[in-house]
């Protein structure tokens, strides 16, 4: 087990590395905590895509994701994907800056350090500039297992309540013949999508089938077996969380497979950012990639999930706390 502090080539900003026999992390917490490698020691398969065209900066606030912060790797998600504008209980009204609160500001770190036990531990904190909130990650690495532990909490720290949404925001790096694990049959939700012609008869749709409007369907598991430029789209799905919640990606020998678990009652959707080449914010070509999000909502925005009933207050003083637990192996 070790744990190492340095400033790698990205724009010199403080990296942490947790690393076991099994994996290596590489976590940046002047740009919004950003874990940027999850690598198998294995193989040397670093599961999180990272942008050729788009390199890791310290972020700005307010910043437009797509064209100057899409750089890859893990990001969190706090209140909305989509910028937005929301009313609040006393009257107020808030801005919701693209893919939220986080992403934009620099976090703390609290402690990194190996536990009794052997694990590796980073803990990271931020505060809230949409509202007054205490955030907290703490990333432990089994010392012996191929696992990696999030534990996040959330707080109000002030005094009025107000809304929450959230969800994990890895990008995965993917290839043809991958392959995305989840029990057919799941409700499924399509957010928007980039080249897509859907069958608008369709009442509703379920995992892994999409229909289209020319008769054919796609299977969203096998999404990346196709390179013809015909079968390029993008698109952002919600599926609903099986129980117990879970989700994976194998690559296309089936010898390696990421998996994420995570609590179905708390986070009750599992998101989809499915870019089979169709999609890019900072006008390089499309790229490939897959995001794997755990949410609180199937909504994009805070707007959305409000109107939809998918959030709940925050009071003052209280605290939400949740975990994933991603595991690495065959």
């Amino acid at each position: 087990m070790a744990i190492r502090q340095d400033a790698i080539a990205r724009s010199g900003l403080r990296t942490i590395r947790l690393e076991n026999q099994h994996i290596s992390v590489s976590i940046l917490p002047e740009a919004g905590g950003k874990i940027a490698e999850l690598i198998d020691r294995r193989s040397g398969r670093n599961w999180l895509w990272q942008n050729p065209h788009l390199p890791i900066r310290r972020p700005i606030y307010g910043s437009d994701y797509g064209s100057e912060l899409d750089s890859g790797g893990w990001d969190e998600i706090l209140f909305s994907t989509s910028p937005c504008e929301i009313d609040l209980p006393d009257r107020t009204r808030r801005q919701i800056p693209d893919h939220g609160d986080l992403v934009g500001q620099a976090w703390r770190v609290e402690a990194s350090t190996a536990l009794e036990a052997g694990h590796a531990v980073c803990d990271l904190t931020a505060t809230g500039r949409v509202f007054d909130f205490r955030w907290r990650r703490v990333a432990t690495l089994d010392a012996q297992r191929p696992l990696l532990t999030l534990d996040y909490s959330l707080e109000n720290a002030g005094n009025s309540p107000w809304p929450w949404a959230w969800c994990a925001h890895p990008l995965i790096a993917v290839e043809r013949g991958m392959r995305i694990e989840l029990p057919a049959g799941r409700d499924l939700r399509v957010a928007h999508s980039t080249q897509l012609n859907l069958d608008g008869t369709a009442s509703a749709f379920a995992w892994p089938r999409l229909p289209l409007a020319d008769g054919r369907e796609i299977d969203l598991a096998a999404s990346f077996d196709s390179v013809s430029e015909a079968d390029r789209f993008a698109a952002k799905l919600f599926v609903r969380s099986a129980s117990p919640g879970a989700v994976s990606i194998s690559s296309a020998n089936r010898t390696e497979r990421l998996t994420l678990r995570y609590d179905e009652r708390q986070l009750p959707w599992l998101g989809l950012w499915i870019n089979n080449r169709a999609w890019s914010g900072c006008g390089s070509p499309p790229h490939l990639n897959l995001g794997l999000e755990p949410s609180t909502s199937p909504c994009e925005s805070l707007a959305e999930a409000i109107a939809e009933g998918w959030t709940e207050l925050l009071e003052p003083g209280k605290i939400r706390s949740w975990s994933l637990i991603i595991e690495v192996g065959a």
